[in-house]
């Protein structure tokens, strides 16, 4: 499972995440599955859907998301990764999301169903490693953070 950039295409706005979308073409071009999350903002979660055609199965959402349309099919199996964004990471493994805590329930829910199945890999630029995210029970720690520079000891 990979996500789709915030504002991604959307001239002369920069990108506030590292932008996943040739890695997902090429995973793509490879035969590999790959999901990408909708949002149901009504109750807060998270759904990871399979996308094969991101010019045709992605439409706009809320705050500059581009998200699988709503017949794009729902993951049956948890997936081997799970790559998160978010605003801040430190070298623990912790992350500082946007607030909702959309994706710490989806990884919630992932390692209840299927603990240990889902490698979790933050991603983000190297100017947002900072010394530590504050983080409470709720959040949920990440397996692996890669910048730019490569992986961050966790």
């Amino acid at each position: 499972m990979l996500y789709w950039p915030i504002n991604a295409g959307v001239r002369d706005v920069a990108m506030v995440e590292p932008d996943l979308r040739a890695l997902v073409s090429s995973l793509l071009g490879a035969g590999v599955e790959v999901s990408l999350p909708r949002t149901d903002w009504g109750n807060g979660t998270i759904s990871a859907r399979i996308v094969r055609e991101p010019h045709t199965e992605l439409a706009a959402g809320r705050f500059g998301l581009s998200e699988p349309l709503p017949t794009c099919a729902v993951i049956t199996r948890a997936p081997d990764a799970v790559v998160v964004p978010g605003m801040a990471f430190d070298v623990e493994g912790w992350r500082l999301g946007r607030g909702k805590g959309l994706y710490d329930g989806f990884l919630r829910s992932l390692r209840a169903e299927r603990p240990c199945v889902s490698r979790v890999i933050g991603v983000c630029f190297g100017l947002q490693v900072v010394d530590r995210v504050p983080h409470g029970e709720h959040d949920q720690r990440l397996d692996e953070v890669w910048t730019e520079r490569g992986r961050l000891g966790v």
